[in-house]
């Protein structure tokens, strides 16, 4: 008796996905892709749907070679049927995509909430600088023009000035980490 394998192949591409500065996500390079594309978490999905072996058994049917230098990933399935193989690779493509996404989403999600914590201490910092500046204000009496001749009430004032600056550039990187979630989604949704 002879058992008949079919070799099936597929290569995986690396796309550019909306901005996001560098210092919050980076893109995984081949190597770590690889590394997720054959953990546990995106194969154990594609062995129960189709049934597959383990996926300690399953990692030996499949050849998953990361290329930096292009930017790819090969994988090549080693199955016993021509049909399941292809749709196997096609699941395989689509959990791994959907798992990038995922972790790109919760970085994001924890930089924007990580940015809207300094936003909120920035607020009360206004705040405490705002009562400061009414309070030394009130007990000295002053009028505009005798606020610019006391170095403490100019420094509360260049601090009220600090302060309201950190709020407005917080707000707006919190508004574009918002549009760069909502771009994900919608690329997700896209994937799914």
């Amino acid at each position: 008796y002879v058992t008949r394998t079919v070799l099936a192949e597929m290569e995986l591409q690396s796309q550019a996905l909306p901005v996001t500065n560098t210092s919050i996500y980076t893109a995984p390079n081949p190597e770590v892709a690889a590394a997720l594309l054959m953990s546990e978490t995106v194969l154990q999905p594609i062995v129960e749907k189709h049934g597959l072996p383990p996926v300690r058994y399953f990692l030996r049917q499949l050849t998953v070679k990361p290329n930096a230098r292009s930017g790819t990933i090969d994988v090549t399935l080693l199955h016993t049927e021509k049909n399941t193989s292809t749709l196997i690779l096609n699941d395989l493509g689509a959990e791994f995509v959907q798992a990038v996404s995922r972790h790109r989403r919760n970085i994001l999600t924890e930089h924007a909430s990580h940015v809207s914590s300094l936003l909120l201490q920035a607020d009360r910092d206004l705040g405490l600088a705002r009562s400061e500046f009414i309070k030394l204000k009130d007990s000295m009496q002053l009028k505009d023009t005798d606020l610019r001749q006391n170095v403490e009430l100019q420094g509360l004032v260049d601090r009220r000035i600090q302060v309201e600056t950190e709020i407005e550039q917080r707000s707006r990187a919190l508004v574009k980490f918002q549009r760069r979630l909502q771009i994900l989604a919608k690329d997700s949704v896209a994937v799914q």
